[in-house]
């Protein structure tokens, strides 16, 4: 099978994830996080985001996404890695804050 074009329809529901903030500063402060997680994922690399998409949000499985991309399990590993550690440095001023 060949790759699939997930260009933007994994990521829609992140920017509409409902917020459970209790007021409208942190509820500002959770959008703007969304929105960072959106641009970081689709920064990845074609294979990286793919991956990522299959696996983190769309919820299949290593072998599933591995079958659905066409590639092998140990590719689908590493791509999947690859991405969540560009994905963390990415996102790390969020971590830090306090």
């Amino acid at each position: 099978m060949g790759a699939v074009d997930m260009t933007a329809e994994a990521t829609d529901g992140l920017e509409q994830l409902p917020s459970s903030a209790p007021d409208p500063a942190t509820a500002a402060e959770h959008q703007a996080l969304r929105r960072a997680l959106v641009e970081a994922v689709e920064a990845l690399p074609n294979r990286q985001r793919e991956v990522f998409r299959l696996k983190a949000l769309a919820g299949l499985t290593l072998a599933e996404a591995a079958d659905t991309l066409g590639i092998s399990v140990g590719a689908t590993k590493s791509h999947f890695f690859r991405a969540t550690r560009s994905l963390q440095v990415a996102l790390a001023p969020w971590r830090e804050q306090p």
